[in-house]
C-alpha cells in the first residue's frame, strides 16, 4: 500500500495494481489539509467496477490519515 499526496488537491492510493484518487484541499495553518471523506468512492479503471465497501472505504481513510501523520502532515476529515 502506498499513499501519496500529488499535486494541490489528489491524493493517490495504491493498493497492488489498484489506485483510487481522494480529494483534499489545502489550507492555511494548522490543520494543513481537509481530506474529503466522500471522494473515496471507486478506484481507477480498469478496476472501477469492483465495489467499494463501507469497511474498505474506512480502512483507506485510516491509511491516509496514518501516511499523514507519519510525514507530519496536520489533516482534518470531512
Amino acid at each position: 500500500m502506498t499513499v501519496k499526496f500529488k499535486g494541490l488537491h489528489d491524493i493517490e492510493y495504491r493498493e497492488g495494481e489498484r489506485t483510487l484518487i481522494a480529494f483534499r484541499e489545502r489550507l492555511t495553518g494548522d490543520p494543513a489539509i481537509d481530506i474529503d471523506s466522500a471522494s473515496i468512492e471507486s478506484r481507477q479503471p480498469p478496476f472501477s467496477d469492483e465495489p467499494l465497501t463501507e469497511a474498505k472505504r474506512r480502512q483507506i481513510l485510516d491509511n491516509i490519515c496514518s501516511a499523514a501523520d507519519t510525514l507530519g502532515i496536520t489533516y482534518v476529515v470531512r
